[in-house]
């Protein structure tokens, strides 16, 4: 899966300027002395996310809204690298697609659950919902787990969707079909990967394989803590692709008897371990922040420095996620009344804004 010279140039070149409008060090700062999301707007106002909160009023800047604002800025961004993508014919928008189908389903199953489906917001550029098998009108009129169904029938996850349809009375299981997406996700993305050859291969299975590594520590320490979940109720949240973590530690994870053996065995036995700052990934916000940092981290490293195109396009979209994420998350703090030590504690791109 080569791409021309020339088509090579171009992406990296608008990857890699379009990486370089990231918040700066500056910017973060000043968000996080807001104490108004008022201010939060004021501070954005000549960053390139101005016209994506520009339609939201002061009351309606907090987490879904300008998460749905943030996420479907992103998406329109991307839409112009999928275009430069496809004339060279590379696999890029269908990973995004997928990324993006998924949000949607999960988002409605968890409203659903909850019984607030008519909040459902569609903030979801025309190009993803021209490809996806997703059709947007069933899905905002949908009321029920079946009118869902059908707002998603001609989708890749139709049938894992129709398997997990809960019993009547029952609320359909978030995280099983959350869990399930991923796992066809991810092995629709590596076959997708193992299309390509060389370096270009080596540095988008570090990507991908990182974050489920990740993932995959992060299920075992959740459910061990909060749910004592045993070895089987574990072993089914798992993603089955080995990379950096190898299959013996990572059913010695599985089978510890508790959450700190699980953290124990992590900083000792896998690579990552000695990455992280143990303290901070003991802490309440740490499980997730240091190790999201570990997957940014590699991310910036290689949209530094792989010749790679696809590569830098993972990189790119890893770092962007990264960022609407945390920006979302400063912007509901400040909405709740959070201290800047508080929000702090639950970003990442402080780390990264260098």
């Amino acid at each position: 899966m080569n791409l021309s010279s020339k088509a090579s140039n171009v992406l990296l070149a608008r990857c890699r300027a379009r990486y370089g409008m990231r918040l700066t060090a500056q910017d973060i700062d000043a968000l996080l002395g807001c104490r108004t999301v008022a201010d939060c707007a004021a501070c954005l106002r000549n960053t390139r996310y101005a016209p994506a909160l520009s339609s939201l009023g002061e009351s309606s800047m907090y987490r879904r809204p300008s998460e749905a604002a943030l996420n479907g800025f992103l998406l329109d961004e991307l839409y112009t690298l999928c275009r430069c993508e496809q004339s060279v014919g590379d696999w890029f928008s269908d990973y995004i697609i997928m990324q993006a189908e998924i949000r949607l389903i999960t988002s409605f199953v968890q409203k659903l659950s909850a019984g607030r489906q008519q909040e459902m917001i569609l903030n979801v550029p025309e190009f993803i919902l021209h490809r996806s098998g997703i059709d947007p009108e069933l899905l905002g009129a949908a009321r029920s787990y079946d009118d869902f169904l059908g707002a998603v029938k001609r989708s890749r996850f139709a049938k894992i969707l129709r398997a997990l349809r809960p019993l009547p009375g029952n609320r359909p299981d978030c995280a099983l079909i959350e869990h399930s997406l991923y796992v066809k996700f991810y092995d629709e993305v590596i076959a997708l990967v193992n299309r390509h050859s060389g370096s270009a291969k080596e540095e988008l299975l570090d990507i991908i394989g990182t974050r489920i590594d990740i993932s995959n520590f992060r299920h075992i320490y959740r459910l061990k803590k909060y749910y004592g979940a045993d070895i089987a109720a574990v072993r089914s949240m798992l993603i089955h692709h080995e990379h950096r973590i190898s299959s013996s530690v990572m059913r010695s994870m599985t089978n510890a008897v508790s959450a700190d053996e699980v953290l124990r065995i992590f900083l000792e036995k896998t690579p990552y371990g000695r990455k992280v700052d143990a303290d901070r990934l003991r802490a309440d916000a740490g499980l997730e922040t240091e190790t999201q940092l570990l997957i940014h981290t590699r991310a910036r490293k290689l949209m530094r420095s792989s010749v790679n195109p696809s590569t830098v396009l993972l990189a790119y979209i890893t770092l962007a996620e990264a960022e609407v994420h945390d920006l979302t998350t400063i912007i509901e703090g400040v909405f709740y009344g959070l201290s800047r030590d508080e929000i702090t504690g639950l970003i990442t791109i402080d780390d990264l804004a260098v």
